[in-house]
Order: structure tokens, then C-alpha cells, then sequence
């Protein structure tokens, strides 16, 4: 009878976590459909990757602008296949499918805990919620190869960790650090059997990151940007002028970058955000952190806010780690805690249900204070705009301003957009110039583009080290969209938009500056409700 309690009391728990599970995956991914239904999404980034998916084909090198995604083939394929209205609906449900399959599998391999962890994991909610980014294959690949390491077998772990570097160059030099780790693998591991080939692997997956990276900061960003790509952003240049002045202050010179990040409140609040709702746990076990070093210090070391809000897509690399981290931790908490229990004397069986109860209790209330789901406190406040309901709830309104750009901007790709940032939608962004507002307005803005036919020799660039060839085409755009009721923006500026209104009155008074001189040379087509479409005259 003892054994058939205890068997019917094992199926309820299990049921019970399967139900949770479902709950909050069924939860995500309507989220993330209303979201973008509603409207809600960003031209910046979900509409630009529609707009360069949309236009791979005719301008193929867009793949290797700003940053080297190949990956932007396949998926481009797969965009052709879909009414321009609903693909980048589809785009994110992949996205979904990609983040909810990895913490499925963490789930299945390290047990409920760590499943548990993940699947509330703030970053994790950000990742897929918030548009859409290659840097969610992150995620999966590096769980594939965290359980591959698991199981002892490396070199499909090396082999998933060399596929990072198909996402975008800075994620080579994640693989640098795949490479670190299999090396304290190798010192930990007590079959000796593994020790060689861990060694032999770690070195491959150490130069394969190096090499890719020098390769595209120094010959591929260069040749299709026309800009040297470790000098293109401000974000760095506090640490040196070259790329071996920025590596020598990193390695030799941590007294520099440390003073700067805990000087800075946001990235102190980035890594609380990080660890401190895992409840540091990872911290009593940190050797799987070492893999998220090379995202957090891009994150950490960046001198422009976008890179270490804690609402992006650069946390993407740190998730896993982290949650491995977590895993690794716990049987250190529940051995302090059967040591606690005897130190304070207790005769009863030592159970690891309270701490057990503690841990989740910790976990939701992060993800409570953070995330926006419906068990979270922003979901159900006008507080901020991305966070609440109302960006998940289609309305008559939003209905309303679908017709209206369907009647009044044209089907052909051809036809430019500046939209304001909080405002996009799929027949707005398949097109091949799709600019956050107000780009394109009142300067044309500079569009790289090749054509269909290729364009000059890599190679010969390459061994004459001649100058960039970038090809830029600068247009004005056919027509401006904007949307007073929604967040006001000046490209990525924000105006801190609370409570439904701006609270940031530099962002608020240049996005109003900028409305009226776009009224002045653009026609107003269609005005309701704070919505409005203009259109550049045939003169302007």
C-alpha cells in the first residue's frame, strides 16, 4: 500500500510539472503571435531582418552587411514561401520553437529544477518576445553542446560549438571560450581516456573562433561595408585604438574595466539580472559561466547603453551557461542543507523539499518582478507599453490602421517606409528599404546595395589590400508612418514611454520637431485617431 502511495504521489508531481510547463510555452508562444497581430513589434529589428529576408535574393550580400549571417539564406527561403503580411509571423514562431525546444530539452536531461529555471528565466522571456534576432540559435546549440559535454561526447559537443560562428562573427569568439571550457573539462575529467581528445578539440575550437573572427573584422566587414569592423562603433573605442590595444587593456588592464563597470548602476543591474534571479546559484559553481564570458564582456564593456540593457538580445549567448551554471550549483545547496539540518541536530529523515520550495519561490518572484507574462506584475500595468497587455490585445484600432496601409501604400518592394520604430508591420517591412523613422525624410539615407549580379573580386581585394568597394545607393523614402498613441521614437531613441505617455522631454520635443518638418514637404494621405500616413509629393 506504501508503494503504491508513493507511486500515485510520483505521477501527480509529474503531471503537475508537465502542466506547467504547457502553461507558460502555451503562454509565450500566444504572446508572441498577439504581439505581433497587435502591432507591436519593432521596425528595429524585427522589420529590418523582414526587409532583408524579404530582398536576399535580389541584393544577396546583405549577408554580409553590418554583420556575417549566412544563416540569412535559409531563412530567407523560407520567407519567400509566405504572404508578406504574415512572415515575419512566422519568423518568430521559429524563434519560439528554438528557445522552448532547448529548455524542453534541459528539462528532459538535468530534471525539473533546471527546466524550471529556464523556462522563467527573464533573458529567455526577452529573447523571444522582443523581435527577432539570429542570436536565439545560441540557445539551442550551445544546450546541444553543454548535454553533449554531459554525455562525454565531445566532439559532437566541438562540432555544435563551431556552428556559432554561422550566427554572426561576435559569436566566434564564443567558440574561443567552448574551447576554454573544454579545457578545465579536460583537467576535472577522471577518465583519462577523454583527456587528449578534449585537448585536441579545445585547440581546434580555440583557433576556429580566432581565425573566423580576424577573417571578418578584418577582410569581410571591411570589403562589404566599406568600414573596418573593429573600428565601425564608438562602443569600444575607450579601450584602444587597434584590436590588439583593446586586447591588451581587457587582459592586462582589468583594473581599468572593472572600475568602469561597477561605476556604471546599469550593468550592475544587468548581472544582478543575470545571476541574482538564479538566486546566485550559479555562482557555487561557475565553471559552465566561463562560455557566457565573451557575451558578457561584449555587453559589459560597451560604453553605449543598447548594448547592456538588460531588455536585448546580447544576453542570448548567457542563457544556457547560465542555467548550466544553476544546474551544477544545486547539489551544492541541498549538501549545506542536510548539513545544516545536522549540525542543528534533527533526527528526521533529511528531505530537500524546502529548500527545493525556496529555490522556486525565488525563481518566480524574479520572473514576477521582470518578465512579462500574465503571472507578472508589468503584464497587468500601463506601467510600460511593451510590457503590458495591451500590446498583446489586437483592437478595432489596430484593425483599423491594417486597411488603411494596405489601401494606401503600395504592394511593390520598390515603394521606401520610414515608420516610427513602435509601429510595423509585415506589408510595411517586406520591402527593400524599410528605415525607422525619420530616416529617409528630409536626407536620403545611404542603402548598401550590389545587385544581382555580384560584384568585384574578394580575393583580389584581398591580396592588393585595396580600398573597400562598397556600393551605396541614397534615396529619400515614398512615405512616412506614425503613431502618436504608441511610443515615440527618433530612430532607437526611446522617450521612456510610462503610463502612455513620454517622460523624456529632449526624445518627446525631437520626435514632435520632426513630425511637423515632415508634414511640411509630405503629403497627409490618411489621418485618424493620432494615425497618419504621408506620402512624398511628385515634386519633393
Amino acid at each position: 500500500m506504501e508503494q503504491c502511495f508513493i507511486k500515485h504521489n510520483k505521477i501527480i508531481k509529474q503531471n503537475y510539472t508537465k502542466y506547467f510547463f504547457i502553461f507558460f510555452s502555451l503562454s509565450l508562444f500566444f504572446q508572441v503571435i498577439l504581439r505581433v497581430e497587435s502591432l507591436s513589434t519593432n521596425v528595429l529589428d524585427l522589420g529590418i531582418f523582414s526587409s532583408n529576408l524579404s530582398s536576399i535574393y535580389d541584393d544577396q550580400w546583405r549577408a554580409f552587411s553590418g554583420h556575417i549571417q549566412p544563416l540569412m539564406y535559409i531563412w530567407g527561403a523560407i520567407y519567400q514561401f509566405f504572404n508578406p503580411v504574415y512572415a515575419p509571423m512566422v519568423l518568430v514562431s521559429i524563434q519560439f520553437l528554438f528557445v522552448l525546444g532547448s529548455a524542453w530539452w534541459v528539462w528532459r536531461e538535468f530534471g525539473v529544477l533546471p527546466g524550471f529555471a529556464m523556462l522563467l528565466y527573464y533573458p529567455l522571456w526577452a529573447n523571444v518576445l522582443f523581435d527577432f534576432h539570429f542570436d536565439h540559435l545560441s540557445i539551442p546549440i550551445l544546450t546541444a553542446f553543454f548535454i553533449f559535454c554531459d554525455k562525454k561526447r565531445f566532439k559532437l559537443a566541438a562540432l555544435a560549438a563551431t556552428s556559432l560562428v554561422l550566427i554572426k562573427e561576435p559569436f566566434s569568439l564564443q567558440v574561443i571560450f567552448c574551447g576554454v571550457y573544454l579545457i578545465w573539462l579536460a583537467l576535472r575529467v577522471k577518465d583519462k581516456k577523454y583527456t587528449n581528445s578534449l585537448l585536441w578539440l579545445s585547440s581546434g575550437l580555440i583557433i576556429v573562433g580566432l581565425v573566423w573572427f580576424y577573417i571578418s573584422m578584418y577582410i569581410v566587414l571591411p570589403y562589404f561595408s566599406g568600414v573596418d569592423g573593429v573600428q565601425q562603433g564608438s562602443a569600444y573605442m575607450w579601450l584602444g585604438n587597434g584590436l590588439m590595444d583593446k586586447l591588451y587593456t581587457v587582459i592586462f588592464r582589468p583594473d581599468v574595466w572593472l572600475v568602469d563597470i561597477f561605476n556604471n548602476p546599469d550593468k550592475l543591474k544587468l548581472l544582478l539580472i543575470i545571476i541574482g534571479s538564479l538566486a546566485f546559484i550559479p555562482l557555487l559553481r561557475p565553471a559552465p559561466l566561463i562560455v557566457a564570458l565573451s557575451p558578457l564582456l561584449i555587453m559589459l564593456l560597451s560604453h553605449e547603453d543598447n548594448y547592456y540593457g538588460y531588455a536585448n538580445h546580447y544576453t542570448a549567448g548567457v542563457i544556457v551557461p547560465a542555467i548550466i551554471a544553476f544546474k551544477e550549483g544545486l547539489p551544492v545547496v541541498f549538501k549545506a542543507w542536510r548539513r545544516l539540518l545536522l549540525y542543528a541536530g534533527s533526527n528526521k529523515l533529511v528531505n530537500d523539499s524546502l529548500p527545493k520550495l525556496l529555490i522556486v519561490a525565488f525563481l518566480l518572484a524574479g520572473h514576477w518582478a521582470m518578465a512579462s507574462s500574465p503571472i507578472s506584475r508589468l503584464f497587468w500595468s500601463d506601467k510600460v507599453w511593451s510590457y503590458s497587455w495591451q500590446a498583446y490585445i489586437p483592437t478595432k484600432r489596430d484593425s483599423m490602421i491594417k486597411e488603411a496601409l494596405l489601401e494606401y501604400i503600395p504592394y511593390d518592394s520598390e515603394v521606401s517606409v520610414s515608420t516610427q520604430n513602435s509601429l510595423n508591420y509585415g506589408h510595411l517591412s517586406s520591402r527593400k528599404s524599410y528605415l525607422p523613422f525619420p530616416q529617409g525624410v528630409v536626407d536620403p539615407n545611404p542603402v548598401l546595395s550590389w545587385g544581382k549580379d555580384g560584384k568585384d573580386d574578394l580575393l583580389g581585394y584581398i591580396i592588393e589590400k585595396g580600398k573597400a568597394s562598397a556600393k551605396y545607393d541614397e534615396k529619400l523614402v515614398d512615405y512616412v508612418v506614425l503613431d502618436s498613441r504608441r511610443p515615440w521614437f527618433v530612430i532607437d531613441q526611446g522617450c521612456d514611454w510610462l503610463y502612455g505617455r513620454c517622460t523624456n522631454d529632449k526624445v518627446a520635443n525631437e520626435y514632435l520637431e520632426w513630425v511637423e518638418k515632415t508634414k511640411s514637404i509630405m503629403q497627409v494621405v490618411f489621418e485618424r485617431d493620432g494615425f497618419i500616413i504621408l506620402k512624398r509629393n511628385n515634386n519633393g
